[in-house]
């Protein structure tokens, strides 16, 4: 859950709230995603996004204060509550086997827990990935 909700909650809950803030529990995945024949398309405009993309990283780390500003003043959220959960985040722009890990662990669950989908075929998820892109902007955070 994220902030204000997060804040909200716990203030409501007061000393019968419990937040787990451990990586190894839950890590939630941002993900940037387009359509395959327009990125192909439209190269120059994919490696100008990624890289604006690296460049806004690059702006949150060097500037906390003011990107927390920027984030609480654009989702009109209060300051405070960017703050309580900002330390959660690892502003990162990189492209791991973790992601597609994390993909395959989910589908096999869907597989043996929902019926509709017993029996299917695991679908190779690798081929929805393009490596390729970032490699070019920045080779070291593709680590596939």
């Amino acid at each position: 859950m994220w902030a204000p909700y997060m804040n909200k909650i716990k203030s409501i809950l007061g000393e019968n709230a419990v937040v787990f803030r451990d990586s190894a529990i839950f890590t939630g995945y941002k993900n940037l995603v387009g359509n395959k024949q327009f990125i192909q398309d439209n190269k120059d405009v994919t490696l100008k996004l990624l890289r604006a993309y690296i460049d806004t990283e690059l702006f949150i780390k060097a500037n906390k204060a003011e990107s927390i500003k920027i984030v609480a003043r654009e989702l009109h959220i209060d300051k405070k509550s960017v703050e309580y959960d900002w330390s959660g985040y690892d502003f990162h722009v990189s492209l791991t086997r973790d992601l597609l890990d994390a993909v395959i662990a989910e589908a096999y669950w869907v597989m043996l827990n929902r019926k509709n989908h017993k029996g299917q075929t695991l679908p190779n998820y690798s081929t929805y990935f393009a490596p390729e892109y970032l490699k070019q902007v920045y080779n070291v955070r593709v680590r596939w």
